[in-house]
């Protein structure tokens, strides 16, 4: 009886350790294995990572060193909510353009991460979409409230 109790705890911790290992995999998704497209915000092309499912989310732009000025990420949500942002392993600043019914409704800035507290930021009105972007890019294109995200559509 003991023998079996053993044999059954250590399948369940060995059970336990590899579906931690398979799905706590957020920080290892390469940004290779993300659907790329170009898009048009306001008068402006981007080439966006596709960050459509929980795990892309949660990868998002972590550990990235460099993002060159005209590419980012969108953040794609099946109905509008308040999604909150931080920037826990983010080693670059960014610029956040936040998107309702394909409009540009915000635009905040997210500092890259020092030390270990997290700064947290969201909407002030519910989106379906957040774009990320190299810091100073909103300026740097003129983008703006009211600019129009187009050659993507956001699946419900």
């Amino acid at each position: 009886m003991a023998k079996f109790v053993i044999v059954s705890l250590s399948f369940i911790i060995l059970g336990i350790v590899l579906g931690a290992i398979v799905f706590n995999r957020s920080g290892e998704i390469p940004l290779n294995e993300f659907e790329k497209k170009k898009v048009f915000l306001g008068k402006n092309e981007f080439l966006l990572y596709i960050a459509d499912t929980p795990v892309k989310q949660a990868r998002g732009l972590m550990y990235v060193k460099d993002l060159p000025q005209n590419e980012g990420m969108i953040f794609t949500f099946k109905k509008k909510s308040w999604p909150i942002f931080y920037n826990k392993n983010t080693l670059i600043p960014l610029d956040l353009v936040w998107i309702s019914a394909g409009v540009v409704a915000q635009v905040s800035f997210l500092p890259a991460i020092k030390g270990i507290i997290p700064t947290f930021i969201r909407p002030v009105a519910p989106v379906d979409a957040v774009i990320e972007l190299s810091a100073r890019s909103v300026e740097q294109y003129g983008i703006k409230i009211g600019d129009l995200l187009q050659n993507f559509q956001i699946q419900k």
